[in-house]
């Protein structure tokens, strides 16, 4: 009987217990999934020592994260996306997008198109702790199995109307016309090419091969391979054509291009 009595008592208090805890859980709602993070991008270092990655809600901004393998934090970086892990494990190159928040609230004002923020490039050194942001970026490119290089476009910024004659002004960056090309060497020094509208890296040579249609002025349209251990820069077709699917073989000795002539006007 006593027996029976204490697991009376026993199942009592057991259903109080339950009924508290389901009494403090709070019901699930969509706004709670919305801000539910995934792990959309993924990328780990060649010597495994280093791992970044993109966490993304359903609604909002995403925040791109660089840890060391034991969870050392090295970065937070929101709005970033596109990563990339240069092959010597150094740095961590993304694209920083402009956040949600801030594009609304300028849209509440009417901004202009040309007035509002564009997406930015991330270059993250994670051995010297030290983070770089390049404004007006259009794209970047990095080398998949050698470090040390990197090229990415920029769009100029609009300038003021200064009263030059028509011919006497640079002629519009556009996807047609192309964009500033950046050829970094991630030490720190730069060169730049006018209105490119293609490059390519060779997959094992440090080797790239890009597309200009021409400054107008001093910069001749066509089609160049650039030496980037020597910085020779080579014309490998000259003039004004159409130049497209632009490919370049793994050591770089090859390079192969469609010119349409015809379609220039």
């Amino acid at each position: 009987m006593k027996h029976l009595q204490r697991f009376s008592l026993l199942l009592c208090i057991l259903g109080l217990t339950i009924a508290s805890v389901a009494q403090e859980k709070k019901p699930l709602t969509f706004n709670d999934i919305l801000k539910w993070n995934r792990i959309t991008e993924k990328a780990l270092s060649a010597d495994g020592d280093m791992v970044a990655y993109k966490l993304e809600p359903w609604k909002g901004d995403p925040v791109l994260k660089v840890k060391e393998k034991d969870g050392n934090l090295l970065l937070t970086q929101k709005g970033g996306t596109d990563l990339r892990i240069t092959e010597d494990s150094r740095y961590v190159i993304a694209r920083v997008k402009p956040l949600e928040e801030t594009i609304r609230q300028l849209k509440l004002k009417d901004t202009k198109k040309e007035e509002m923020p564009m997406d930015q490039l991330l270059i993250f050194d994670a051995r010297e702790q030290e983070k770089e942001l390049m404004d007006r970026l259009k794209s970047f490119k990095v080398p998949d199995k050698w470090s040390g290089w990197m090229a990415y476009q920029t769009e100029s910024e609009k300038k003021a109307d200064s009263g030059e004659e028509e011919s006497e002004k640079p002629k519009e960056e556009s996807s047609e016309n192309g964009y500033k090309l950046h050829i970094r060497d991630l030490s720190g020094d730069e060169v730049q090419f006018p209105y490119v509208t293609d490059y390519v890296f060779a997959e094992e040579e440090e080797m790239l091969a890009f597309i200009s249609t021409g400054d107008d002025r001093d910069f001749e349209a066509g089609v160049y391979l650039y030496d980037l251990s020597s910085g020779e820069r080579t014309p490998l077709m000259k003039g004004s054509a159409q130049y497209r699917q632009l490919t370049l073989s793994k050591d770089g000795s090859k390079l192969a291009f469609v010119s349409d002539s015809t379609r220039v006007e």
